[in-house]
């Protein structure tokens, strides 16, 4: 399963759960069973779906949807942490929130977000001529 592939499954299980992101920015689904109450990320909750079988790991839910690991780090990193939209994992993230129907939460909040210009550009301020901070 491609990440594409990945983002058209939650597309087609979105209603089925209810899901939320964390004070910290993962993306997580409440997956009522008539056994256990689970709260999942959103690739063992396909995996779920796909299986019957909830999976402890997430490379153990990947592996059951036939997902590559490359493509299963990827989609980790993008439903656990607040990327800044011009990532990879960040473009992946707003792409995983539309298809949940939660597009809105994925608006930035000013200082939350990092790229490398920020870096960068505190760095050369520091190590400028005639700075005293290095």
């Amino acid at each position: 399963m491609t990440t594409a592939n990945f983002v058209n499954e939650l597309r087609a299980i979105q209603s089925t759960y209810q899901w939320y992101v964390t004070a910290d920015g993962r993306i997580l689904a409440n997956c009522e069973t008539d056994e256990d109450d689970h709260v999942c990320d959103p690739l063992r909750t396909v995996a779920f779906v796909h299986t019957g079988q909830f999976r402890d790991t997430s490379s153990q839910a990947a592996a059951a949807i036939g997902m590559s690991l490359e493509d299963c780090a990827e989609v980790v990193a993008a439903f656990s942490f607040n990327w800044h939209p011009s990532t990879r994992q960040g473009a992946l993230r707003l792409e995983m929130l539309g298809a949940l129907g939660m597009a809105r939460k994925a608006e930035p909040v000013s200082g939350k977000f990092f790229t490398f210009a920020h870096i960068f550009g505190r760095y050369y301020r520091k190590s400028s001529a005639g700075s005293t901070n290095l």
